[in-house]
């Protein structure tokens, strides 16, 4: 379609015969000027009208306008159009361009515009307006899937649609690769998740199938085996499975038994039974070890039960020796014959005293006591007393504990310690004010400390159940306390350790007869705890008993010293401080156990 410009007015025929007499006009126009100008200043404005023939009033002729090769007369107008052509009617811009004297309005140059619609481009293919080309999603698909197509449709340079694929091809489906096998698609294979299994079980084939370049299920091997019987491994030796070997659950046996054999047999690496030795041996007997001295097995050795005798010989006991075990019960090597007592003498003859203990103050031998030292007294007290004759009189006997003036009924039993700092330690038996002393429940011991061996602390419990005491130290410096049971009368130690007044451990002491009041001394150089102790037992007697650890005891001298003619009891021994060859007991002719005095003896052991 075309559209073209016109020319509009009554005068547009005129405009070619006009052009000469505009030409005239034009050559004359000075004078008419001229002559206007006068007519009008003479007759003013409506002269003209009034006189229209008058050749001042003629006017000059209109000038005309050209557009694209045709005129324009003054006054008319054209259609103009920007382009000569476009793709649409409204792409065609056009304007209206009149003519004034001469001058084109408007800038538009074109007389007319045509409409050419535009063709489309697709993948380098031209498609005219108004045709339609097959256009694709994408150019391939997966195997098994389908092409997605659409039509679009050029109109006037636009493609409808947006599909941007003129072709489009479905992939085949891909093979798989198993261990360096090609599997077609839709094809399977037998493969095995292991190589190998153990002996006795059974390879797990599975099917895999390939579906489009990737197998189903996981077995990577495409064979498998069954593994043969593992070896068992029996002290560095291979046992073959279904074999067997003799074992031994201990490489050695004591003398006199037998070694016990198993068999143990291999099954796939395990071997039954638990025997973890490939031989055993019976070992030869054992030799018995006494007081330092190996004796072989069958052989016999003499000992003595008594490492000292009282009297004219020593008893003797022969011990044989049988795999590790000593017959017999003797174990002194050797055998002191000691004389019987020598001496005897009155140390504290006074109302009733007894319980001495005794110990070396400034090269002084000191005596601590208990009992009634006055007549008409009836409150144990506990009394200090100085003995220049270790045997002899002891003199200027002093009171140091009142019990009643301390809370107590009754104070006895003295044990005196010299401590390790240079301080003393007294242990007692103490009953409190109020209770009989005659029930045995009712004593408990106590412990007195002191600077001066002289001045003592107020007494402090320590052991409830148990009365009578009397302490020692032991090789490494701990106190120990013997006293008897206040409830069965056994015979009990405390360790109390090296400040004597903390009870680490409580023991019953092994003694082959039931003593009470005993003494208890450690001798550092025997090696040896000793006993003096009271057998109550008929007829009345101190025994003399030793042992190598404080808790078991050995009887040595039984009645080492017994009542004097006319006494009825001896009982409340004590040792000297340093020899065993002299000790201090109690004695009384009083059926009722009063009116006791103390006693030295001077018995012959150094």
């Amino acid at each position: 379609m075309r559209f073209r410009s016109k020319t509009t007015g009554p005068l547009a025929l005129l405009a070619v015969p006009m052009l000469g007499l505009i030409l005239l006009f034009q050559d004359c126009s000075s004078m008419s000027a001229s002559k206007f100008e006068d007519s009008s200043m003479a007759a003013g404005f409506n002269f003209c009208q009034n006189n229209p023939a008058d050749p001042s009033c003629v006017q000059a002729a209109e000038v005309s306008c050209s557009f694209n090769g045709a005129a324009i007369a003054n006054g008319q107008s054209v259609m103009a159009y920007l382009n000569s052509s476009a793709s649409t009617m409204l792409e065609c811009k056009s304007q209206t361009r009149t003519c004034s004297d001469g001058v084109l309005s408007g800038t538009y140059n074109y007389a007319a515009c045509e409409v050419k619609p535009s063709s489309c481009l697709f993948n380098g293919q031209t498609i005219a307006s108004g045709n339609s080309v097959k256009a694709y999603l994408n150019s391939t698909v997966a195997a098994g899937g389908s092409c997605q197509s659409e039509t679009r449709v050029c109109t006037a340079g636009s493609l409808s649609g947006s599909f941007n694929y003129s072709s489009c091809q479905v992939a085949a489906f891909a093979s798989c690769l198993y261990n360096g096998q090609t599997i077609a698609h839709g094809s399977s294979v037998t493969a095995y998740t292991v190589s190998q299994v153990p002996f006795g079980q059974v390879c797990q084939p599975q099917t895999r199938t390939c579906f489009n370049g990737a197998l189903t299920g996981q077995g990577n091997y495409g064979s498998c085996t069954v593994a043969g019987p593992a070896a068992c491994l029996f002290n560095g030796v291979t046992i073959a499975s279904g074999q067997s070997v003799i074992a031994y659950p201990v490489s050695a046996v004591p003398y006199g038994q037998t070694c016990q054999t198993q068999t143990r047999t291999c099954h796939d690496g395990t071997l039954s039974g638990n025997g973890v030795f490939g031989s055993c041996v019976v070992n030869q007997p054992a030799s018995c070890l006494i007081n330092g001295e190996t004796i072989p097995s069958g052989a016999t050795k003499t000992f003595y039960l008594f490492p000292t005798s009282h009297g004219g010989s020593c008893a003797t006991e022969n011990r044989a020796c049988q795999n590790g075990t000593l017959s017999g019960s003797a174990q002194y090597s050797s055998c002191q014959l000691i004389p019987t007592t020598v001496q005897s003498a009155l140390s504290i003859d006074t109302n009733n005293d007894y319980s001495p203990s005794l110990i070396l103050q400034a090269g002084t031998l000191v005596m601590y006591f208990g009992g009634w030292y006055v007549a008409g007294q009836i409150h144990d007290n506990i009394y200090r007393a100085e003995c220049p004759n270790m045997i002899g009189h002891c003199d200027a006997a002093a009171l140091l504990l009142d019990s009643q003036a301390l809370g107590f009924e009754h104070l006895n039993d003295p044990s005196v310690l010299a401590m390790a700092n240079g301080t003393w330690i007294m242990y007692m038996t103490g009953v409190r004010a109020g209770q009989s002393g005659l029930v045995a429940e009712n004593n408990h011991v106590y412990y007195s400390t002191s600077s001066d061996a002289i001045h003592w602390s107020a007494p402090t419990m320590i052991a409830s159940d148990i009365w009578l005491a009397s302490a020692t130290l032991d090789p490494s410096g701990n106190v120990l306390l013997y006293g008897n049971s206040n409830v069965n009368g056994a015979l009990v130690q405390y360790n109390l350790g090296p400040n004597g007044i903390n009870q680490i451990s409580r023991t019953k002491v092994d003694s082959p007869i039931f003593l009470a009041n005993v003494d208890v001394t450690y001798r550092p150089a025997l090696g040896i705890y000793q006993i003096f102790g009271e057998e109550s037992g008929q007829p009345n007697q101190i025994d003399y008993l030793t042992s190598p650890d404080g808790i078991h005891w050995t009887m040595v001298i039984p009645g080492v010293v017994k009542p004097h003619p006319g006494s009825v009891t001896v009982r409340t021994p004590a040792t000297h401080p340093t020899t065993n060859g002299i000790f201090y007991y109690g004695e009384t002719s009083d059926p009722n156990s009063t009116q006791n005095k103390i006693w030295g003896v001077q018995w012959g052991v150094q």
